[in-house]
């Protein structure tokens, strides 16, 4: 019974997001979590640009390293899934910051 769980679990990031986007009924829970992520990167993007906080630029400077890496490691690997995934979160992360760095203005 144990292994059998073990042979269903996801063994890695991609399969677990596909998996995601496979099942209708876990559609608003990725929903959820992209908001929820993308809101942060907002935050973060408008705390450094809006405010220049210097804490917030450097938060800034280590996600866009880490997800840079990350990128980069899923093209050279052909992880298509994770590549898209983190060019949609960078960009509701922009859209959001735009938006609000445009309602403060």
């Amino acid at each position: 019974m144990e292994r059998d769980r073990e042979d269903q679990s996801p063994r890695d990031f991609d399969e677990w997001m596909r998996s995601f986007v496979r099942e209708s009924t876990l559609w608003p829970v990725l929903l959820a979590a992209l908001g929820s992520f993308s809101t942060i990167g907002a935050a973060l993007l408008v705390l450094a640009l809006g405010d220049r906080n210097v804490f917030a630029m450097a938060a800034v400077a280590v996600v866009v390293v880490v997800l840079g890496r990350e990128g980069v490691r899923a093209w050279r690997s052909g992880r298509r899934v994770v590549w898209v995934a983190l060019l949609v979160l960078a960009g509701l992360s922009c859209l959001g910051a735009w938006a609000a760095l445009r309602w403060m203005a």
